[in-house]
């Protein structure tokens, strides 16, 4: 049986940003709600909402932050 130690991973090289995603472009660039008619200002503002939303439920019952998803 193997150390619990010897398999333990370092992530902390890892790093995620917006120029070494793996999605191309033009799949960012269109969400199915624009190719139904929805600006991107209008988008925007509705999932910022939803993201409040959240955290303000999350924060009224009490839940710890990792079970908030806050993404826009």
């Amino acid at each position: 049986m193997a150390d619990v130690r010897t398999l333990v991973r370092d992530f902390s090289s890892v790093i995620i940003t917006l120029d070494n995603i793996l999605i191309p472009e033009e799949k960012l660039s269109a969400t199915p709600s624009m190719l139904d008619g929805l600006n991107s200002e209008t988008e925007t503002d509705l999932r910022i909402l939803g993201c409040e939303l959240i955290q303000t439920s999350g924060i009224l019952l009490k839940l710890p932050q990792v079970c908030m998803t806050n993404e826009l």
